[in-house]
């Protein structure tokens, strides 16, 4: 039926059936004790197919009381109904269908949400009971169709401890309220069809902050979001966030939010970042909590952007929702592009575009080169869960705005009015999204879909050029290739948008009849004429597509856009080859004297008067490790921090005036997060980063700024420094914050993840002290991703040659995959690049592969991961 997984056996979207039935209502009843919850659940089924004669339901880890349907009490014999780990089949059931082709079928389950730490279906944590039911969660809560292309109407039944659960919250408007007692009942309806896995329940002591909006149709909605007493002061931001994304959702797409109220959970155990149930989201308190005291900046446009993500969901996900699992991207990919321009509409445009590109860059782009590559729109699967990854949510969404490039903004809203319109209230596809383009603007994505929605790997862009100065004649020659890893099916040429300009020798752009090149075919030539002299291109503007772009620029071609340029995404990008390039030269033994050209350009960023503070921090970032090592045929690591460590320490030795200069010239006594002291506490931070590279010591200036800093932006930069030291005054900070935020989980977390991930030979040895850490706990997912993952992802601390922290987090994989296999799958991740290690790495870490993969009763989303690590080095 669908999606279903057993051990090892690979799903095939070739293979899609529709249901076989429908089911029109489901009234659920959950009935709450500390040792278990009783589950009853009446669904209406309607049977689409007469020669279907048996009525098989998911279900997991299900203690099955009674069966009825149609009032009927069925009897417990195989004949009747089999209950297996996976299934509940109902045999003969065309004995009950009525002459509508319907019946009423009612199951009641035990299940004990307490012993859950998946944290998948309806787990108890943190002294509240809460659901998780994407992808495939809610058949831990009852027999059902577990699927997403069945899509009903749901009456939830609440009923608990009044004293001990006083909020009960479910999907849609509370329609009736019972008092019983000791205990309480609630009731609520969802007006609205969904799919279960947009089913959601919250019963909890919690406290609420409340709010209005009103609509552009003049309808007020209610506002709630709710939290633990000690953090209700916490969700201001969060409230503010949410009523800008239902503003600004109504301004840019005419979508308006359709119940009466619109509720937020915040919970600590959560195995995502937040979750878009119908009315009812619940997030990761990660994802709500924040003041200036507690959080950074980075935290409070994280959480303006998730919760404006989850509530545009409404619409991109919930009122409209995918067929079935391989059309993720449908749904997440369009939903992070919105959220994209949300966040640029809010903050700097620029330094979103930046931080996007930048992303997908540094991360997506490995994920493409390694084992879990796979399209925007797999064809296979074995755990679904494992494909919740940034190439079906970040290169999803660079999909989709390549569309809004090609097609411009008026056509993209007008087709997406389509979309809205037409499949409102329906699970549909991929193809039906992109028929919205194709009937609104008369064009065929027949190639779009098959290059980017069914080919795996980032295509490659290589751009050549000739200039005819006695015709005054300039020939850009464009050529795409792909190092496609499925060579099963027959490649197609991808199309895309290729934005550029043409600078002058003073840097000054060329005027062109347009600064898009639309490219469908392998080789492309596109002549310019009347060009008075030799220009420059400037390529991929915008990043107008997630491609590896190929010109062969020299080192002093870099540094003139990197001055010079106006698109600002690739004046930041060319400063970024600046840096690989030289940052390479000394990792190879190639440069003897480090070129005065570069030190001038950073000079020439910094006296800028033209450009931003927050781009001048950008400026200054140099480039991630993997952007480093990416074009070698094996990695090494080490080699690379060294030589980026000197090419900064150079650079901040030519600058150090400079950079001291604007570091005290830009301490602020009040703090707001608008984009513009954003960007002023970004540069003095980013100044104060490299004066930390240069002979002179300045620990006395980070400590004191840790000391007297009144928010987390700065005081977390500084312990991030003096964690590079062996400084009494690193001990200090470390206590001193430790003293100070041992109570509140979320600081913790970034107390863990800095001391990890701070390159570190003793890193190991600080990872097994934190663990013991009374703030430490192994359950939670926020703590596995902080202290462990974190760990992982710092890849000096990572792969050492003795290979022990390999052993280490192989077995914390195994340990974690035997209560939340969610965790253990993405935990896995930090050994992707298996296959480009040095051989002794390599072989280090292949014998930890193969035992997790040899591990006792391992999880299929463990396994699926494993494997394809494993099979990337074959």
């Amino acid at each position: 039926m669908g999606t279903v997984t057993t051990n090892g056996k690979e799903i095939f979207l070739k293979d899609y059936k529709p249901p076989v039935f429908s089911i029109s209502h489901v009234d659920l009843t959950f009935d709450i004790f500390d040792e278990y919850t009783l589950v009853t659940n009446v669904s209406k089924y309607k049977r689409r197919d007469k020669d279907v004669k048996d009525l098989v339901l998911n279900g997991k880890e299900l203690v099955l009381q009674e069966i009825y349907i149609n009032d009927i009490l069925l009897e417990n014999t195989s004949d009747v109904y089999e209950v297996s780990d996976d299934f509940l089949s109902i045999k003969n059931i065309e004995q009950y269908i009525d002459e509508n082709s319907e019946c009423i079928v009612k199951t009641k389950v035990l299940i004990n949400p307490a012993k859950n730490k998946q944290l998948m279906g309806l787990y108890k944590a943190d002294g509240m009971y809460c659901t998780q039911n994407e992808p495939e969660g809610f058949r831990r809560i009852t027999f059902h169709l577990d699927r997403p292309d069945v899509m009903s109407l749901y009456t939830t039944t609440i009923i608990a401890d009044k004293e001990k659960y006083p909020v009960l919250l479910s999907n849609g408007n509370c329609i009736a309220t019972e008092d019983l007692g000791n205990r309480h009942k609630k009731v609520w309806k969802d007006p609205f069809k969904k799919a279960c896995y947009l089913f959601a329940l919250v019963a909890g002591d919690l406290e609420c902050t409340k709010d209005t909006f009103t609509t552009m149709s003049g309808r007020e909605i209610s506002l709630q979001i709710f939290t633990d007493a000690k953090n209700q002061s916490r969700v201001d931001h969060a409230m503010k966030s949410l009523k800008k994304a239902m503003k600004w959702d109504e301004e840019r797409f005419g979508r308006e939010y359709d119940l009466d109220i619109f509720m937020i959970v915040a919970i600590d155990s959560f195995n995502s970042g937040a979750m878009e149930n119908k009315g009812l989201n619940i997030f990761n308190s990660s994802a709500i909590l924040c003041d200036q005291k507690s959080a950074t900046d980075r935290d409070f446009q994280y959480i303006e952007a998730v919760v404006a993500h989850e509530y545009f969901h409404n619409w991109t996900g919930d009122r409209i929702t995918c067929r079935d699992w391989f059309q993720l991207t449908l749904k997440e990919g369009l939903t992070v592009f919105r959220d994209s321009e949300f966040s640029s509409d809010m903050g700097d445009r620029t330094l979103k575009r930046i931080e996007d590109a930048t992303y997908i860059r540094e991360r997506q782009f490995a994920e493409d080169a390694g084992p879990m590559a796979h399209p925007i729109q797999p064809q296979s699967f074995i755990q679904i869960d494992n494909f919740y990854t940034l190439t079906v949510y970040e290169k999803g969404s660079e999909v989709i705005r390549m569309l809004q490039t090609l097609y411009g903004k008026e056509n993209f809203r007008k087709a997406l009015d389509f979309y809205f319109e037409t499949y409102d209230g329906q699970a549909v596809t991929i193809e039906e999204f992109l028929y919205s383009f194709e009937k609104t603007l008369g064009i065929d994505l027949t190639q779009f879909k098959k290059s980017w929605y069914h080919q795996a790997g980032t295509p490659i862009v290589t751009v050549t050029d000739e200039y005819n100065a006695e015709e005054k004649v300039f020939t850009l020659t464009v050529s795409q290739s792909c190092p496609y890893p499925k060579k099963t099916e027959e490649y197609t040429d991808y199309h895309f948008p290729l934005q550029f300009g043409l600078l002058n020798r003073y840097g000054k752009d060329i005027e062109c009849e347009s600064d898009i090149l639309e490219i469908k075919n392998a080789k492309e030539t596109f002549v310019f004429k009347n060009i008075e002299e030799k220009p420059l291109p400037s390529l991929l503007r915008n990043f107008s597509a997630p491609v590896k772009l190929e010109y062969n620029y020299t080192l002093e071609q870099d540094i003139f856009l990197f001055v010079h340029d106006s698109d600002l995404l690739n004046k930041y990008e060319a400063g970024q080859r600046v840096a690989r390039r030289v940052i390479t030269d000394i990792m190879l033994g190639k440069i003897d004297e480090f070129p005065q050209s570069v030190l001038d350009a950073y000079y020439s960023i910094l006296k800028n008067t033209n450009i931003s503070h927050g781009f001048k921090a950008e400026c200054l970032k140099l480039p991630a490790l993997f952007t480093i090592v990416e074009p070698f045929e094996v990695y090494e690591y080490q080699k690379a921090f060294e030589a980026k460590k000197k090419y900064q320490k150079v650079i901040a030795l030519y600058l150090e005036h400079e950079l001291l200069d604007i570091y005290h010239k830009n301490q602020k006594a009040e703090y707001s997060i608008s984009p513009e002291d954003i960007g002023v506490r970004s540069l003095k931070n980013a100044c104060l980063s490299f004066l930390s590279e240069c002979d002179k010591d300045y620990t006395n200036l980070i400590m004191t700024q840790f000391e007297t800093a009144n928010n987390m932006t700065d005081k977390l930069h500084a312990l991030s420094l003096l964690c590079k030291t062996d400084s009494p005054e690193k001990t200090n900070a470390l206590f001193d914050f430790n003293t100070e935020w041992k109570d509140d989980p979320l600081v913790m977390n970034k107390y863990f993840a800095v001391q990890v991930s701070t390159p570190n030979k003793k890193s190991l040895e600080i990872l097994k002290e934190l663990e013991r850490h009374e703030s430490f706990d192994i359950k939670n997912p926020n703590k596995i991703r902080s202290l462990y993952g974190a760990f992982g992802r710092s890849v000096t601390n990572f792969h050492t040659d003795d290979g022990q922290a390999y052993i280490f987090l192989a077995d914390k994989i195994i340990e974690i995959d035997s209560f939340n296999t969610h965790a253990s799958s993405s935990l896995a991740h930090v050994f992707d690049e298996y296959a480009k290690m040095p051989e002794k790495n390599k072989m280090l870490m292949k014998e930890q592969l193969e035992k997790i993969l040899h591990s006792e009763k391992i999880s299929n989303a463990l396994f699926e991961v494993v494997r394809n690590i494993l099979k990337s080095g074959e």
